[in-house]
């Protein structure tokens, strides 16, 4: 029972990848918060996909940059309207 208890404890104050969140700093830790929010990993595949395919000639190179613009804008105003008094 005791090893269970330890063993939740310790994945408390650890991420995914096993790192200790306690000894992290605030600036690290809002870092860690940011890069694993779902937002944050579909914007980061949108653009390596869409990447990739500019690089292998399915795409054009207007496409590409149309891609790039709406997903990063999408991103931001997502951001902006959490963090507005209607996001809450």
């Amino acid at each position: 029972m005791s090893d269970q208890n330890n063993s939740t404890e310790q994945s408390v104050d650890t991420l995914w990848n096993g790192t200790d969140i306690s000894k992290m700093n605030k600036k690290q830790l809002r870092f860690a918060e940011k890069i694993s929010s779902t937002k944050f990993v579909l914007v980061f595949l949108s653009v390596v996909l869409s990447t990739f395919m500019l690089w292998y000639g399915k795409i054009p190179p207007i496409i590409y940059s149309e891609i790039l613009q709406w997903t990063i804008s999408a991103y931001i105003l997502g951001n902006a309207f959490i963090q507005s008094k209607w996001g809450k």
